[in-house]
């Protein structure tokens, strides 16, 4: 790929990261001369200086995001100016909130900046230069420090924060913040983030009257990228879109949840209107009828806490530890082009590829409007384009085979089973058909004590199916598929596209039903030739939705 950038024009850019960082050691002078109430006289000679960067920065910055427009400075910079006059202009007033508006949004404001405009000029479409950004400097730049420091010592300032999303719409906002607050839990050592993307509705002036732990307001909206992710200073961040009613006992019983297994990293709740066949539809007639649901529904159930492969989140509960320490995947930090669709995918595909769960949490419900936040804001390309270059970062189609379950698997299919269950996927690309088995055996049967194995012939799959399988294997021959199975009988298999094709296909189906426990089931889509081979050895198949078939061994 060329590179985006003249010779002149690389020095430039080193000339605005300089000044960058020359603004940020500014802002760290004058966040100890407010923090200790020093000679206020370097106030005024620090926050002139500041403003003068910020504008030289801007205007030398503006030719870029002229010829490329997702190299969004300039905007930025107008965000900090406004930023700084509002710090300038609490300083006589309210000295918390001008300490406040200095930490928590002008210097996350110039992290931010600082990589973006970074990986946009010294990193994209430099092939040479993108493994090192990669492997180290993404967790340099992109990691909260405050998380860093609290990995590092094993204590954090809050036990959870609570951001809420805001982007106009005031009306669904109050709505949201009105049943927030009244169900978090007494006692519970929490920070509220309110973040304000540059409405003009009048959410600015609802937030600030809310005296929240912390307020984040760019001027333009997403003026500040995604600098609101570097002010948390907990072990866990519920993230809040303003279209979402949180129910009493949500959020008890999600931090239940994720603290009662490491490996647990993100969790969301059941919601009604969301995708993903993550949502509730009961029919609701009116709020009596939700509020009356969530009584019933949101008691303590460890059972009813399904794995995904993937997750859709208006609302989510994530370990930060996991996301933004220089430990983690730097999920909040991940630029992989201009076009930043699939970020539910690409947060799933982070973490399952580390073997990290992901769960769906129908023990906690909320009420979700449905595409409030952003409905307005999404180019009709966004996803057609941001597809395309999900596939070519990470080698797998977001909306591939298995990125979530197919319709017969959504009610039950299995039996009353007890003791020890095998499960085996074949060919389930992501695998949430297997893992569906796998996770009605928890639901309706309770039954934890199961295995999940699955094989595939296609190597784009492999690492995707290793997060979410207890063993996960490459096979390309019937050799290799006999040695797999060894001396394994499977409860359950689920067999979904075309396998090892090169060999005979008769050998591979009397191999596979050799392996699969009296009074087992096989379910396998759109296979001619197993349904061929069922025909010429009298098998009596059930057909499903979705041409899948069935088979009870």
């Amino acid at each position: 790929m060329d590179h985006l950038f003249t010779k002149e024009q690389d020095e430039i850019t080193l000339q605005i990261l300089t000044s960058l960082q020359t603004a940020y050691e500014a802002t760290d002078i004058l966040l100890n001369e407010i923090k200790n109430n020093k000679d206020w006289s370097q106030f005024d000679t620090l926050t002139s200086t500041l403003n003068q960067l910020i504008t030289v920065i801007m205007d030398a910055s503006e030719p870029y995001h002229k010829k490329y427009d997702f190299i969004t400075l300039p905007i930025t910079c107008r965000c900090m100016l406004h930023t700084l006059s509002k710090i300038i202009s609490a300083r006589s007033s309210d000295l918390k909130k001008c300490f406040g508006k200095l930490e928590f949004e002008l210097v996350p404001a110039i992290e931010e900046a600082y990589q973006q405009f970074y990986f946009w000029t010294c990193v994209y479409s430099y092939p040479e230069r993108e493994k090192e950004y990669y492997n180290q400097e993404i967790y340099e730049l992109s990691s909260n420090k405050y998380t860093n420091a609290s990995v590092k010592s094993g204590q954090f300032k809050y036990d959870l924060s609570i951001m809420v999303l805001a982007y106009n719409k005031l009306e669904y906002t109050k709505k949201c913040i009105e049943h927030l607050l009244p169900n978090i839990p007494k006692n519970l050592n929490c920070e509220l983030i309110l973040f304000d993307n540059g409405s003009t509705d009048g959410t600015a002036e609802y937030f600030e009257s809310l005296n929240p732990t912390k307020l984040f307001q760019p001027k333009i909206n997403w003026g500040y990228g995604l600098a609101v992710n570097r002010i948390i200073e907990s072990k866990y961040l519920l993230y809040v879109s303003n279209d979402v009613l949180v129910m009493p006992g949500v959020i008890e019983n999600m931090l239940e949840c994720i603290k009662s297994d490491d490996k647990i990293a993100r969790i969301v709740p059941a919601t009604t209107n969301v995708s993903n066949r993550q949502a509730v539809i009961e029919g609701f007639k009116s709020f009596d009828d939700v509020y009356a649901y969530a009584r019933k529904n949101n008691v303590p159930d460890p059972f009813r806490r399904e794995e995904r492969v993937r997750l859709c989140d208006p609302i989510s509960l994530m370990d930060m530890s996991v996301y933004a320490s220089e430990k983690g995947i730097c999920n909040f930090g991940y630029y992989r082009d201009k076009v930043m669709s699939f970020p539910d995918d690409m947060a799933s595909l982070m973490l399952r590829r580390r073997g990290y769960k992901q769960i769906l949490q129908k023990d906690a419900f909320c009420y979700h409007f449905g595409s409030i936040t952003v409905k307005n804001e999404i180019d009709p390309d966004f996803y057609t384009r941001g597809r395309k270059i999900f596939k070519k970062e990470f080698g797998v189609d977001p909306w591939g085979t298995g990125f979530c379950y197919d319709s017969p698997f959504e009610e039950r299919v299995v039996k009353d089973e007890q003791g020890h269950v095998e499960v085996l996927g074949i060919n389930c690309g992501f695998g949430s058909n297997s893992l569906k088995i796998k996770e009605q055996l928890k639901e309706y049967c309770n039954n934890l004590d199961c295995t999940l194995s699955n094989v595939t012939d296609d190597p784009s799959f492999i690492s995707d199916l290793k997060g979410i399988s207890d063993n996960a294997q490459l096979v390309t021959d019937i050799k290799s598929f006999e040695e797999f199975l060894d001396t394994h009988m499977y409860n359950y298999v689920v067999w979904q596209t075309p396998f090892i094709i090169r060999n005979d296909a008769s050998a591979v189906f009397d191999l596979l039903l050799s392996h699969i426990c009296p009074g087992g089931i096989l379910f396998v889509k759109s296979n001619n030739s197993f349904l061929e081979y069922a025909n010429k050895n009298n098998l009596s198949v059930l057909s499903l939705p979705e041409e899948w078939i069935k088979l009870e061994v």
